[in-house]
């Protein structure tokens, strides 16, 4: 049975117990591990390929993350084995412990500013994927707070627009959401009355519910490819903060920007802007 038709029969077994946001979850990354294998027909995963597969999530995503998507596939091959598919699960015994890191893999100041350009010189996006894109961009947030956003706690105040989050925690638009924000409710309300929905969740997607982290990727990974780099959520949040902390921003205003518990946790990031330092030193001033 080829791989994928298994993925298929493993997802319908999970529609019974799981919401289809979850599913969804499961789809997207049982898609991107089916990438590491070197057979379309097979899923056996050689020690090497099983270890740059785990490498990779560690380089693009949060420290939680990596557990859930490996607990993910863990629980896929653990399905496997009960169809009789496999004798054993590669990841039910492992010896690998994941390190949490800062990513080094972020857009400088060049590359950051040039990716901007083409959003409004090349636009590919349609405008609720532009205003969901732009979310993340002014709000530097995670997507799991941004897709949790409700209306009832958004204001405006002295022209700027307020999305609250929890706490005295809060998020700031940019001139594009501002600017288009009626245009977006416009969209959103018509959206909810077509599809007969009704919930209180900012964004949105085409059939009126509540956008989920798949709707994300989707257009993340359209912007990916228009665009010839490689975003994603966490990417574009480490280089916006690093960004920031290379024009001196004092690290207590970007720790409530950014919504960290601790001021150390947005000062870990002051090693890539140590290292883009010593990289231009080398360039220019080799002795």
């Amino acid at each position: 049975m080829k791989n994928k038709a298994v993925v298929r029969e493993f997802l319908d077994f999970k529609k019974k117990s799981c919401t289809n946001e979850t599913i969804a979850n499961i789809r997207a990354t049982l898609s991107e591990f089916l990438n590491y294998l070197s057979s379309k027909d097979s899923l056996l995963i050689s020690r090497i390929e099983r270890y740059k597969y785990l490498e990779m999530l560690m380089r693009r995503n949060q420290y939680t993350t990596v557990y859930v998507k490996y607990h993910l596939v863990n629980n896929f091959y653990c399905y496997c084995v009960s169809r009789n598919l496999l004798t054993e699960n590669p990841f039910e015994r492992m010896d690998w412990v994941p390190k949490k890191h800062i990513s080094s893999d972020i857009l400088y100041e060049p590359e950051l500013f040039k990716f901007f350009d083409y959003l409004d010189l090349k636009p590919v996006l349609y405008f609720p994927e532009r205003f969901l894109l732009e979310m993340f961009i002014a709000t530097m947030g995670k997507t799991k707070e941004i897709l949790n956003l409700k209306m009832n706690r958004v204001f405006f105040e002295e022209d700027n627009l307020f999305f609250t989050t929890y706490g005295n925690h809060y998020f700031l638009g940019n001139a594009f959401i501002r600017e288009r924000w009626y245009d977006y409710i416009n969209y959103r309300n018509h959206r909810l009355f077509e599809a007969n929905e009704k919930h209180n969740y900012v964004l949105v997607t085409d059939q009126g519910k509540r956008a989920t982290s798949y709707s994300v990727k989707r257009v993340f990974d359209k912007v990916s490819e228009s665009y010839n780099i490689v975003l994603t959520p966490l990417k574009l949040r480490r280089s916006l903060i690093v960004y920031l902390l290379n024009q001196g921003i004092d690290l207590r205003v970007l720790q409530l920007m950014v919504g960290h518990d601790h001021v150390q946790s947005v000062s870990s990031y002051e090693k890539l802007t140590i290292k883009r330092k010593q990289q231009v030193i080398r360039d220019y001033l080799p002795r």
